[in-house]
């Protein structure tokens, strides 16, 4: 790396160990350096969410039980150059004509998968909103159990820690 500044995000993950490097300045646009490195805390605090790195395709990806709900896209060089989110078809197409650094879903469905560009112009509300809603969008194609699985709340909606009547320890009741 040499006298390059760089910020290490560690995603080490059931034996994984990958470590990113912040795109130093004057490397992509304008001399801008890759924007978000808030993503892996952010989506790590969301319920039940797991990560993986799918080395074979370098892409680092979180997941809701064995769904994927983003990926994010890395070159040669462990950087970043995509994120990918599931979203709505007609918002999704939305957002791509209005913004050129959301683009269709890289090696990925492009009805239902958008990729965006790590050191583009996106807002970060609106980024974290889209991640929002990937999020939801994947955890509500499961049945109401599965979901409660993975989100660990108990029978009742509640969350698990308050109580010790889980999913499991009541089925037989039923």
């Amino acid at each position: 790396m040499g006298e390059e500044k760089s910020r290490e995000i560690d995603l080490w993950d059931s034996g994984c160990f990958l470590v990113c490097m912040r795109k130093p300045q004057g490397v992509g646009r304008k001399g801008e350096e890759m924007k978000y490195p808030w993503i892996d805390a952010y989506l790590m605090g969301k319920r039940g969410v797991t990560k993986d790195l799918q080395a074979e395709w370098n892409w680092v990806r979180y997941k809701l039980g064995d769904k994927l709900f983003v990926a994010v896209c890395l070159d040669g060089k462990n950087e970043p150059y995509y994120i990918t989110i599931k979203l709505d078809p007609a918002e999704g197409g939305f957002l791509r004509s209005q913004y050129e650094d959301i683009v269709p879903g890289y090696y990925m469905n492009k009805a239902h998968w958008n990729s965006i560009k790590p050191d583009g112009a996106i807002p970060e509300d609106l980024l974290k909103d889209l991640l929002d809603k990937s999020y939801k969008i994947v955890l509500s194609a499961f049945s109401k159990k599965k979901q409660r699985e993975i989100l660990d709340l108990s029978c009742c909606g509640t969350d698990c820690g308050k109580c010790g009547f889980t999913w499991e320890s009541v089925q037989g009741l039923q």
